[in-house]
């Protein structure tokens, strides 16, 4: 027997430290065959089984979506679950110091190039003559750079 952790998630999936309301255990058994990434749970237990939409599994060291239920006879209920990885390895995300090299944000870094994104350069350049020149005292140039 195994005990799973049941919860219910109201954060978004790509959302780490999600934040849960209400959970029970139950325990249960794997089906055969069955991966640590995409495991299936059967479980004896009450209708309410039904209202959760994650779990964590002790046993396995990972938190997982539930992707998909069934209700079997004899009260038995199967879950096929997937692993969420940014809550199962949120220590080591939020411990992570790094650039961001990539980002699907419209506002990114100019400084960081990357080539998904696209970016376009317009050169225009605006020559203004002085009409009495420049002396020898010195003078001071504004260069402007900028759309």
């Amino acid at each position: 027997m195994v005990t799973f952790n049941f919860k219910i998630c109201v954060s978004d999936d790509n959302y780490v430290n999600k934040e849960f309301t209400t959970g029970s255990s139950y325990q249960g058994v794997l089906k055969k065959d069955c991966s640590i990434e995409r495991p299936v749970l059967i479980i004896k237990g009450l209708e309410e089984i039904l209202n959760y939409n994650y779990v964590e599994i002790p046993q396995f060291k990972r938190s997982y979506f539930i992707r998909e239920k069934t209700v079997l006879e004899n009260g038995y209920y199967q879950i096929t679950c997937e692993v969420d990885p940014l809550e199962t390895y949120k220590e080591t995300v939020l411990n992570n110091l790094c650039i961001i090299e990539a980002s699907e944000n419209a506002y990114f870094n100019d400084y960081l190039r990357h080539e998904s994104f696209v970016a376009t350069v317009k050169h225009k350049t605006d020559i203004i003559t002085f009409p009495a020149g420049l002396n020898n005292a010195g003078e001071f140039i504004l260069i402007t750079a900028g759309g």
